[in-house]
């Protein structure tokens, strides 16, 4: 016979087991503690990627870049359509290489709630696939659903069912992607006001990490609440002071253009002036709105990534990740 409990970490499970009423305890899927014997536990110290310590490379990792023409399916914007063998080569080239988070979109289709069983089964078999191999999950909650566009509503009853069934420790989440522009920008995630409320509603549900991802060089709201442009707030900080932060928001996935020069790339997320001072993308979000900032897209190529990481790194400067 099987019960389950939840605690702050993750979903445990008490199994007791057929013949000698043995009770094991299990702590997201291994084995921790039994009646009759101590089980052998993975160290905590490297085994589990820190969620707030972003080494994200989605775009650009060795062997599945996107390159100019999306690759032919072969960049981890597609994981969920391979098949099971290659997920799993992925993820251990993807871990061996250094990398540990990786953002995926579970969006389920129109009509989704009068059965969501298969599609929360599929859901948790990969957040179980990838606290096996030591990733963090970012689930972008919201995407693109061209004809049948996601409302406001239902993107709160797919948080309310997914987080609940589905959330282990190393899951955090992002509203979107892009989400400024979900359904040609006819979204409720541009609207400064559904945005917040919705990271509010996120945050009832779970101590984890909630992001922010907008299209490249955005970094804060629309101004628009209701249809109504400059209804909302003012500008992009007041958008993260007043707003997002309060709400219970972690922070900015920034996205460059991912054309553009090192140099460009650079020059905007460092050091584009902001009141005459030289702080670029990064010192608006994180030393004027003291939110967090993960350079989470610059990169189709893996040399692009390997040069623009390590003269990020060289730079000295404070991020949550990349």
């Amino acid at each position: 016979m099987e019960q389950s409990i939840t605690f702050a970490g993750g979903r445990a499970k008490w199994v007791f087991q057929e013949g000698d009423g043995n009770v094991v305890l299990y702590h997201d899927g291994v084995p921790v503690w039994a009646t009759d014997t101590i089980l052998k536990t993975l160290p905590s110290s490297g085994t589990e990627p820190d969620p707030a310590r972003w080494r994200v490379n989605f775009l650009a990792a060795q062997g599945y870049e996107m390159g100019d023409d999306r690759n032919g399916g072969q960049s981890p914007l597609s994981y969920l359509e391979w098949d099971s063998t290659k997920q799993a080569q992925f993820r251990r080239d993807y871990v061996t290489a250094g990398h540990t988070h990786l953002p995926i979109s579970f969006m389920p289709p129109a009509g989704w709630e009068s059965n969501p069983d298969p599609h929360i089964a599929k859901v948790q078999q990969v957040v179980n696939d990838f606290a096996a191999a030591g990733m963090v999950l970012c689930h972008m909650l919201v995407t693109d659903r061209p004809g049948h566009e996601v409302t406001f509503d239902e993107a709160k009853r797919w948080a309310d069912v997914v987080i609940d069934r589905t959330h282990q420790s190393h899951v955090i989440y992002a509203l979107g992607w892009e989400q400024n522009s979900i359904d040609r920008g006819r979204g409720f995630l541009n609207d400064d006001f559904k945005t917040r409320d919705f990271v509010r509603h996120i945050r009832s549900l779970t101590n984890a990490d909630i992001w922010l991802h907008f299209t490249p060089r955005w970094w804060g709201g629309s101004g628009i609440v209701n249809g109504v442009e400059g209804a909302g707030y003012g500008d992009e900080r007041e958008y993260w002071i007043t707003g997002m932060l309060p709400a219970g928001a972690t922070g900015l996935l920034y996205q460059s253009e991912w054309d553009n020069t090192d140099d460009e790339a650079f020059h905007l997320f460092l050091d584009y002036p902001w009141s005459g001072e030289p702080i670029g993308i990064l010192g608006r979000v994180k030393d004027l709105a003291a939110a967090g900032c993960v350079w989470f897209e610059h990169s189709r190529f893996t040399a692009d990534y390997k040069r623009r990481t390590q003269r990020l790194l060289d730079s000295g400067r404070e991020v949550n990740g990349f």
